[in-house]
């Protein structure tokens, strides 16, 4: 690799940057840095900074050559060794220069050239045991949920996994061999963004198809030619299975059962299907229809009442409600707003009473009962629609008012002494 012998303005590079030509390892790290920062602001005050902790840190390969690791000197102790991306940071101050994903691309970039990358195809247990050890990250298929998996080595001429490993980076997709004797390679799950384009890369040269995104729920597939496929051949039959170990799918999501054997197909294909093979519990299911309005759920979308009856979340989100009290979904015809609250109306009928002025439900405590009609009203409704008595302490429909202002009701009024009545009767004259 030939360092550059002059800076960009023609100038020759100080001693300290020439010096870099001793170690291979810093000369990758140097190359890998500034291939990637172009007409970058700042890029001379970089150069240096960079050169300088270079050397004196004396950044080189481990002395166990670990993948993915660089060593560096601390001062008064022995050697140590860090993740290159982190030395990218940490080290050498990469993040007071350019952004994270900048730093991702040449901590990529510096592994694949000093460690080079590794590619490998896996077939039966070796399967299973990629998905148990997290191979390319964390799925939902991933770890405990590996036995779920087994349907791949079952299976060893139809699925093999792609790997790749990059230092310490590592990346997976399965390959299924379709029954048109063509190739597919299902969606990439990686923790680099290098290694993914390596893995699409790789593809493209066996001349397989592929799945052109690793986001969920895009099944685009592109042919070897570099178009979109014909998604009626994107299909594979005839596979042995075990209830409990049928893995959740990415990309061949429809399923049936034909003479005791699983046919997995593409979600756009319209070739007949039982099911959707999207459980992350090892099952295969029937889809079942929506009791109200008739339309296929899957898992995602499917609800259960406590009567057994299935409902897509549209319908069930429309006919059931959640109760307060309960902590459980009722039919929404049950439920009432009890202030703040939702509730149903078992629970109703304990703690609250029909108010017969606002026409609703209130809380038993806020409720009054009018002394001489005996109807039930919430306490806003008795103070807006009906008189207080002074004698009694209770709401009634109607009272009379003394001389000295107070309002009594038709049973009390009789209790007021003579002198009272001759006062107010004078003063009413």
């Amino acid at each position: 690799m030939a360092f550059p012998a002059q800076c960009r303005d023609g100038t020759e590079p100080n001693p300290e940057i020439k010096e870099l030509i001793m170690s291979n390892a810093r000369q990758v790290v140097y190359h890998c840095i500034f291939r990637n920062v172009g007409s970058r602001d700042r890029y001379e005050e970089l150069r240096e900074h960079v050169a300088v902790k270079l050397l004196e840190l004396e950044i080189d390969y481990t002395e166990d050559q670990t993948p993915g690791f660089l060593s560096y000197n601390v001062p008064g102790k022995p050697r140590m060794k860090m993740k290159v991306h982190r030395i990218l940071t940490r080290k050498l101050g990469l993040s007071d220069f350019m952004g994270p994903c900048d730093i991702q691309n040449i901590g990529d970039n510096i592994i694949g050239e000093l460690f080079g990358t590794s590619t490998e195809l896996l077939t039966g247990d070796d399967i299973t045991d990629a998905y148990k050890n997290e191979v390319g990250g964390y799925s939902c298929m991933t770890g405990d949920e590996s036995r779920y998996t087994r349907l791949y080595a079952e299976n060893p001429d139809v699925y093999q996994m792609l790997t790749m490993w990059m230092g310490s980076n590592e990346s997976r997709a399965m390959v299924i061999k379709l029954d048109n004797d063509e190739y597919l390679m299902d969606r990439i799950y990686s923790d680099s963004q290098t290694l993914t384009q390596k893995m699409f890369d790789y593809v493209k040269k066996q001349g397989w198809n592929y799945r052109s995104s690793t986001s969920p729920g895009c099944y685009d597939i592109i042919g070897p030619d570099g178009c979109e496929v014909d998604y009626e051949d994107i299909y594979v039959t005839g596979l042995d299975y075990e209830l409990g170990e049928v893995p959740y799918m990415d990309t061949l999501t429809k399923g049936r059962i034909w003479n005791g054997l699983l046919d997995l197909m593409h979600p756009s294909s319209k070739k007949a299907y039982d099911f959707e093979v999207t459980s992350t519990c090892g099952e295969v299911r029937d889809l079942e229809t929506c009791c109200n309005c008739g339309d296929e759920t899957n898992e995602d979308d499917r609800m259960c009442s406590d009567s057994g009856e299935t409902w897509c979340s549209d319908c069930y989100n429309e006919y059931f409600s959640y109760c307060d009290n309960c902590k459980e979904d009722v039919p929404t015809v049950d439920i009432v707003c009890l202030g703040n609250d939702y509730i149903c109306e078992s629970y109703r009928d304990a703690i609250a009473t029909w108010c017969d002025e606002c026409r609703r439900y209130v809380k038993n405590d806020d409720m009054i009962t009018i002394s001489d009609t005996g109807l039930e009203v919430c306490r806003e409704c008795a103070e807006n629609e009906y008189s207080y008595c002074d004698g009694c302490g209770e709401y009634c429909s109607e009272t009379h008012e003394t001389i000295d202002g107070d309002m009594y009701c038709k049973e009390c009024a009789p209790d007021i002494d003579e002198t009272d009545e001759s006062e107010m009767i004078e003063n009413e004259a």
